[in-house]
Formats: C-alpha cells, sequence, structure tokens
C-alpha cells in the first residue's frame, strides 16, 4: 500500500540514498543530477524551507518530493523521485493526485526537468502540465523544459 507522510529530519538518510538511485542515470548521463539530491543534509534543508513529503510502500520509505511556495496561491515541484525498480507502476501518479488533492486552493503549479527527460514530459503532461517554456542551456547545451498546470474554479 502507497501512502504518503510529512518527511522528518530522520529520514534525510534513506531519502538521499533512494534519491540517489533514482537519478544515477542523470549523472551518469549529464555528470549531475537535481542539486542536492544526494546530500542527506541538503534533504534537511529542503523539509526546513518547503513541504517535503515521504512516499512509503507497506511504511518503507521509496521515494520523495518536494513543493516549493512561490506564492499564496503557487507551488512549485522541486523534486519528485521514485525507487527505480518501483517506477512504472503508477506510484508518481499516486503522489501528484495526492500532492493536488493535499493543497486544494494551490490554483498555479510548476515544475521543470531535463529536455531529454521525454518519460518525465508524457508523465507531466498525462498529469495535466503543459510546456510552457525552457531554460537557457547552460555550457554543455543542457537546459529543462518548463511546465505548468493552471487550476480555475476552485
Amino acid at each position: 500500500m502507497i501512502t504518503f507522510e510529512k518527511a522528518r529530519p530522520q529520514d534525510a538518510d534513506r531519502l538521499a540514498e533512494v534519491a540517489k538511485r533514482a537519478f544515477a542515470e542523470d549523472v551518469a548521463k549529464y555528470g549531475f543530477g537535481p542539486p542536492g539530491h544526494d546530500s542527506a543534509e541538503e534533504h534537511r534543508m529542503f523539509m526546513s524551507h518547503a513541504h517535503y513529503y515521504k512516499i512509503l510502500e507497506d511504511g518503507q520509505i521509496i521515494g520523495g518530493f518536494c513543493l516549493i511556495q512561490e506564492s499564496p496561491s503557487c507551488l512549485e515541484l522541486g523534486i519528485i523521485y521514485v525507487d527505480p525498480s518501483l517506477q512504472s507502476k503508477g506510484i508518481g501518479s499516486q503522489a501528484m493526485t495526492f500532492m493536488h488533492e493535499e493543497f486544494p486552493h494551490i490554483t498555479h503549479w510548476k515544475l521543470d526537468t531535463g529536455f531529454e527527460a521525454y518519460r518525465n514530459h508524457h508523465f507531466y503532461q498525462k498529469a495535466g502540465y503543459t510546456i510552457v517554456g525552457k531554460t537557457e542551456p547552460d555550457a554543455t547545451g543542457y537546459h529543462k523544459i518548463v511546465f505548468e498546470k493552471l487550476l480555475t474554479g476552485q
């Protein structure tokens, strides 16, 4: 059974371990993953400055996500990850549904992902997000695709 709970500082080591595995392909391909994904200390810092949730399967941490408050009506999905051995089982979709239900007053959702992360692009579009732009490329040409989801009638 998949559940979601607020992450606590004592979860940081396990969250960093799972995130490190989840972003290993990015690190192998680009030489980096999301900032701080592999550092327990950074995960603790995220917990103190954002809405950080752990994803649990039968009580065991299998992933997490961090939501950054941009304004009273806007949240940015800073990171979402699931252990690679459990991907493609609908867990990410359950997490997206949970976050939208947990914050029903939010009408503007934002996120970005790597320009070649086509699986992520499909996942976010399936969740109702649309591409609204891209970031400036770095020296290697790496850039991110920017998505948003606008809700009305809330």
